[in-house]
């Protein structure tokens, strides 16, 4: 389950797809009919609630009153270096939360009243300083009223966090990183409450999340929770409005709209919820006002998809993308035939990515295809229906009837998927290696280089198998194997991983990599 509360009722649940990282599933919808029709909230009644706490802070600008305890169960690190009278943690969660208002209330637009119900007899909004170690949360914000006496669009709500964000087992990001996202995470749920009760709960969770990259990108959290996005691209849809938890890993098209139109797609599009627009429409009315639309900019986002991990661009495409995790494949096949087809049926705003090697000559590394298929149905998206359409797509080496060549390959396809698809290829044209005289990175050092490449003997070819052997300085063999030609940064090299390397002590080795066609000698040194 995602780390935050964003309701009134949960239900405990197992998800298949989020089984790596989540064992339960929110259902914010839920929680928005349980208030409206008036009944109890008995969820997690102790942890997430009002209660008289021992301390209270108004925080500089008085936007929040933060309430907390300094003994017992609750209590936060009494530590109060700059000696004000305050724990200095609690300092800190004044800090952030004013700065999640300046930047998201003045800076960004979004509409906002810290007035809250004074249930806690304080006019400003009310944040609750807890141990949540009995609850699956980073934090949470509870909606209370659907209307403010005398204003009927007036909605109220406060806020929880944890008091110290210390349980490494817990929490991937600890400390006053973890307070800080998720106090920038929340209190953009009670923005949106503030606006709207409107039941998007993916849009909600994919908002929030997108807060956390936009104000910390350095701080890496989301990337626990789009790998699912990477992990299920068939099943994951990004107008399909059944699982909260499937917004946190979805947040990633926020970074994608960001790079490309700025600020202000978030806003927007809140606005558009505002009026009761299903996601579909209120993603598409706001891509529309940037001379875009939702069809073409996912079917661009998609071909983002791919290049993260070992597969990043630097910053072409994502930032961070190198610490972002790569496709899963539907498929991964070797094109060694003349033909080959491909079908799919897939949902509205889901795609399909499938990577084909096209066995080349033995001077070069294969050539790579990575097929997207992809469903952009709008109507049925708009719908909210889980229709699936089909996608046919064939590859041939040689021109066949009605084909069309593709752009840097020697391939043509013939593309008899329904209207709806967008497929695009990622064409990747093999590598010719050329002879790099000696080892690198030399010096090679133990604690910071993934991996050292030994180059090959004059005659070798890519996808040879060959043998290597190491040797100290004095002359007592290391390590010996088998190792595949392989092609890196244009070199041809056979290469041994930091596992394998980890053994070595600091000094001067050698080297002979050799097969029947010739051998290759030299030297590499190790440093810590």
């Amino acid at each position: 389950m995602r780390k935050y509360l964003f309701l009134l009722f949960i239900f405990f649940t197992a998800v298949n797809i989020y089984s790596d990282t989540a064992s339960r599933r929110c259902y914010y919808t839920e929680a928005l009919d349980n208030l409206k029709n008036g009944k109890l909230n008995k969820v997690l009644v102790d942890e997430i609630s009002r209660e008289n706490m021992q301390k209270l802070l108004i925080t500089k600008d008085q936007h929040f009153a933060i309430h907390y305890d300094i003994t017992g169960f609750n209590a936060v690190d009494n530590r109060d270096d700059n000696n004000n009278g305050v724990p200095d943690y609690i300092d800190s969660v004044a800090y952030y939360s004013e700065l999640a208002y300046q930047k998201e209330v003045v800076e960004l637009g979004f509409p906002f009243s810290e007035i809250d119900s004074m249930f806690s007899e304080t006019p400003m909004y009310d944040i609750f300083i807890k141990e949540l170690k009995n609850t699956p949360y980073y934090g949470a914000m509870q909606p209370e009223s659907s209307s403010f006496p005398g204003n009927s669009n007036f909605r109220t709500s406060f806020m929880v966090l944890d008091n110290d964000y210390l349980e490494v087992a817990k929490f991937r990001t600890t400390g006053i990183n973890g307070l800080k996202i998720t106090i920038f995470h929340e209190f953009h749920h009670a923005i949106q409450y503030y606006m709207t009760d409107n039941q998007l709960r993916v849009l909600a969770e994919m908002t929030s999340t997108f807060m956390e990259y936009r104000f910390f990108p350095e701080i890496l959290d989301y990337v626990q929770w789009v790998k699912n996005w990477f992990n299920y691209p068939e099943d994951l849809s990004l107008t399909n409005e059944k699982s909260a938890d499937a917004g946190y890993g979805m947040s990633i098209f926020f970074q994608f709209t960001f790079k490309k139109y700025g600020d202000g797609i978030q806003l927007e599009l809140w606005k558009e919820i505002a009026k009761d627009m299903k996601s579909a429409d209120a993603l598409n009315n706001v891509l529309l006002s940037k001379s875009s639309n939702l069809k073409d900019d996912f079917c661009e986002f998609v071909n983002w998809m791919y290049f993260t991990g070992d597969f990043s661009s630097q910053d072409n495409y994502f930032q961070h993308a190198t610490e972002l995790p790569e496709l899963t494949f539907s498929d991964d096949l070797i094109f060694d035939s003349n033909k080959i087809d491909f079908s799919a049926e897939l949902l509205p705003f889901t795609f399909s990515p499938i990577r084909l090697l096209v066995q080349s000559n033995n001077q070069t590394t294969n050539d790579t295809l990575v097929l997207m298929l992809t469903n952009t149905d709008f109507e049925n998206a708009q719908k909210g229906q889980s229709i699936k359409k089909k996608a046919k797509y064939s590859l041939f080496k040689s021109d066949a009837a009605n084909t069309t060549k593709l752009n840097n390959l020697q391939l043509y396809y013939l593309d008899e998927s329904d209207e709806v698809f967008c497929n695009s290829a990622l064409e990747f044209a093999g590598e010719k290696g050329i002879r790099f005289t000696d080892a690198y990175p030399n010096p090679y050092k133990l604690t910071i280089d993934e991996s050292l490449h030994i180059p090959v003997a004059e005659a070798t070819n890519v996808y040879d198998l060959v043998n290597l052997e190491i040797y100290s300085a004095d002359m007592e063999v290391i390590y010996t194997g088998q190792k595949e030609v392989s092609v890196h940064k244009g070199n041809l090299v056979v290469n041994l991983s930091g596992n394998e390397l980890s053994n070595l002590g600091i000094g001067v080795y050698l080297f002979k990599v050799y097969d029947d066609s010739g051998s290759k000698i030299g030297k590499f040194m190790v440093k810590k």
